[in-house]
């Protein structure tokens, strides 16, 4: 490398703390230090908070509580039989019909309420019939379910508690069906981290008990080290290469988070500002990378993201990322990466979309590929988003031409013939990375 071109490069090192700012080095200095050791420290507070959490719940204004249900519950069959669940407090009785209530109104899998025997603290539920985990064939099938059935409750608000692996039923179809759900606690009014506190209890019970591969926060922050040697599947994922650096949560990170380049840093420093990003939409991103730019989308508003990617292991991280966020959030994101070109975007058959973007991908293609892909794009959308690229240190192996396709003017060019004639250029000083947003007139 020469003197100038080093000389280049340490002042765009220089650019890049500067966009970062003294809040932004601040916390990437503590997510790459103190924040991992900090969340695996705090977390015995955390149970001695759920604890308590649990007491308030348990104690919350029983009489008016009692009332609400009874006006929830109405009329129901005096008459039917079925199995008797006794609460020797009306604390207990009360929260566990309100969890029954919400998780059969949400489709959870928990036994029928047949009546309430509301003198005696008592709940009649459908006798399930069914076999125990143990003596059911137990397959990857059958856990599967079992996760699928965990995180539909703690998606409607609810943690289970201590359960022992008799407390689910198989029923004659394959359908696991909670028994019990005398210790269900309500998420409603905690934090965040308390909320994925309580939840990775239930997820490691789980994990133990069934062989579940639930993630949790103590396995996510196994992977804070980039060489270690996690296992290539669908749970864990891949990081020993990390193109565009994450941050899930202060305790969980990888790749170069400072770098206002990618990820996390380029999502703070300029696509969380001046995005437009379509809330309640559709979005197709090209070129898609490990899809943390889609599901950053689908996080902020976005109801549904489809990724573009060539390469199969970054595919595999957006699956992982992708359950990342969703345990974080606890919530789904509906997302899906499709393997191959973007050139290839005609042969998918694709719907319409609300937006389309390609970040820093497009160039890769030649000029008359990306001028057919911008027309097709055109029928599937009004609005096109591309990152054009005007770093000129990177490497191109000799091809200048990319050069000139990752320039801006080229871009605003393309998306002119292309039919997108309405444009807005956003170009931070300094900064080698911007935006151009096309929209049809």
């Amino acid at each position: 490398m020469s003197s100038s071109q080093l000389a280049a490069k340490v002042v765009k090192r220089i650019g890049q703390v500067r966009r970062l700012g003294a809040r932004g080095l601040v916390h990437t200095a503590y997510v790459r230090t103190l924040g991992p050791s900090l969340y695996s420290l705090t977390d015995p507070a955390r149970g001695i908070a759920a604890a308590r959490h649990r007491q308030r719940a348990l104690a919350r204004a029983i009489p008016l509580r009692l009332q609400a249900l009874r006006e929830r519950v109405g009329a129901l069959d005096a008459r039917a039989a079925g199995v008797r669940i006794e609460f020797g407090t009306a604390g207990r009785f009360a929260q566990s019909l309100e969890a029954l209530l919400d998780l059969e109104a949400a489709g959870c899998a928990v036994p029928r309420m047949i009546r309430v025997d509301w003198p005696a603290n008592a709940i009649i539920v459908e006798a399930v019939e069914g076999s125990t985990f143990d003596e059911c064939r137990q397959s990857g099938e059958s856990i599967a379910l079992i996760e699928d059935m965990l995180l539909a409750i703690h998606r409607t608000g609810y943690v289970l508690g201590p359960i022992d692996r008799d407390g689910i039923l198989f029923t004659s179809g394959g359908q696991p069906v909670l028994r019990d759900l005398g210790q269900a606690l309500p998420l409603a009014g905690l934090s965040r981290d308390m909320s994925a506190h309580l939840r990775d209890c239930d997820r490691h019970r789980f994990n133990e008990l069934f062989g579940t591969q639930l993630l949790t926060a103590a396995r996510l922050r196994t992977l804070l080290s980039p060489s270690a040697a996690i296992p290539h599947d669908r749970v864990r994922g891949c990081f020993t290469e990390v193109y565009a650096p994450v941050v899930i949560r202060d305790d969980i990170r990888w790749g170069k988070i400072w770098n206002t380049d990618l990820g996390i840093g380029r999502w703070n420093f300029i696509m969380r500002k001046h995005l437009p990003i379509p809330i309640g939409g559709r979005v197709l991103d090209l070129g898609s990378n490990n899809g943390f730019n889609p599901l950053q989308m689908l996080r902020a508003g976005a109801a549904s993201a489809v990724g573009v990617e060539i390469d199969e292991a970054a595919i595999e991280q957006s699956r992982f990322l992708k359950s990342a966020y969703e345990w974080l959030d606890n919530r789904s994101y509906d997302f899906r990466c499709i393997h191959g070109s973007q050139a290839s975007l005609p042969a998918m058959n694709l719907p319409r979309f609300d937006m389309v973007t390609a970040f820093c991908s497009l160039y890769y293609l030649s000029e008359a590929e990306i001028r057919d892909l911008l027309r097709y794009i055109r029928t599937r959308t009004d609005m096109l988003v591309l990152q054009c690229n005007t770093d000129r240190l990177i490497d191109r192996g000799g091809q200048e031409e990319t050069f000139r396709k990752a320039s801006v003017e080229f871009a605003v060019e393309m998306l002119d013939q292309a039919g997108f004639s309405k444009r807005q250029i956003i170009t931070p000083p300094g900064y080698s990375r911007p935006l151009v947003i096309g929209r049809a007139s």
